[in-house]
Order: structure tokens, then sequence, then C-alpha cells
């Protein structure tokens, strides 16, 4: 990454209730993380100065809940609040994917309909913070526990897109730049899928 995008620093967005809670505040503190409001995302981008990269996991806890072993699902389609800021703060969207996050661990089946999903939408709406059934590995056995499996995770970091600085933008602007960023991840996931051991995989957009 330094190397294709020499003297970027890169800072990490994560769920406001991790920043709030004790223990885990400590650790985004640590770790140089900060809530993903729109204060900190515009912050970043114009008051710390140039050549700062806003890390953002756009789907956030809507998208936690299709994390599924061997899915590719992305919560993006009504997601505007990050192509609005980068619009108007006049800053590149660069699109990430990481084949194989999803592989790391097993969650729960939770298709749209069913009681887990229901619970999960309704504590979502309450905390902001998705309550996900997983399980990984054991530290000495391979069936159970929450050690992470041994799987490959490869991320790839596709063009950046320049966008216009506009101080106010519309939804037409807005929904336009989405779109094209949907588009250039889209072709970022085809171009890379099969050498990173997802040939057959497609991506779904939500």
């Amino acid at each position: 990454f330094s190397e294709l995008y020499p003297g970027i620093t890169t800072v990490l967005l994560t769920l406001n209730i991790n920043v709030h809670c004790p223990f885990s505040r400590e650790l985004c503190l640590l770790y140089g993380l900060v809530s993903a409001d729109r204060d900190s995302l515009q912050w970043i981008l114009t008051k710390q100065g140039v050549g700062n990269a806003a890390v953002v996991v756009v789907g956030g806890a809507q998208e936690a809940l299709d994390a599924h072993k061997g899915k590719s699902v992305l919560t993006l389609r009504n997601r505007k609040g990050f192509v609005r800021c980068a619009l108007q703060c006049g800053a590149d969207l660069v699109p990430v994917f990481s084949f194989g996050e999803n592989d790391i661990y097993y969650q729960a089946k939770n298709p749209p309909g069913s009681r887990l999903r229901w619970f999960q939408e309704k504590m979502k709406a309450l905390t902001g913070f998705s309550p996900v059934i997983f399980h990984g590995r054991g530290i000495f056995q391979y069936n159970f526990g929450y050690v992470p499996f041994r799987e490959r995770i490869v991320t790839v970091v596709g063009k950046p897109i320049g966008v216009p600085k506009i101080e106010s933008p519309t939804a037409e602007d807005v929904s336009f730049w989405r779109e094209k960023y949907i588009t250039a991840l889209t072709e970022l996931f085809d171009e890379h899928k099969e050498k990173c051991g997802a040939k057959d995989a497609s991506l779904t957009v939500l």
C-alpha cells in the first residue's frame, strides 16, 4: 500500500458504540480508530490536512448479518453519506475488497424472515450493533471456539475515483458517484477473484 499510495496515512473508522463503551474505547484509542460518523470523516479529510485516507466499512452493522462463508454480499445501494462527504471534501473514492474475510468464522444461518434475523434487526435498530452468532476454532482443536479459522485473506485496492468538490451536492450527484463506485468495486472483484481463490464467486450488492 505504501508503494502505491506514498505519503498516505490511513485512519480506520469503526461503529460508534465501540468508542463509547469501556475497554473497547481504550482499544480504539490504542490503535487509532475513530467513530464512523460525519464529523469524524470530515475532520480526517479536511482538518487534519492532506494525505489522509479514511477507511470505512460502508455496509457496517447491516452488512455483518450477511457475512457468511463463501458468500460476498455488500450493503451499498442505500448508503449515501460516504459519497456525499467525499463530494463535499473533494476526496477520491477508492474501491477496496478483501477476499476470504467471511471465511474465518462460521455465522449461524439467518435468512431474511427468520426469527433470528428478526431479533438481530431489532437489536441493531436499538443499539446500532448486530448481535451475530458465530464460531471459529479452538486453541487445541479445530471444531469449535472463537479463534479465527486459518484462511487466507487477500485485500485488493483499486484505482482512485476522482470526484469533484461540491459543497452542496444534490441527490442526483450522490447517486451518480455512488453508482460509479459500485461499478468500479464490482470490476475490481471480477478482475481478482480467480487469482484469490474465488473463481466461481459472484458479488451481490444490496
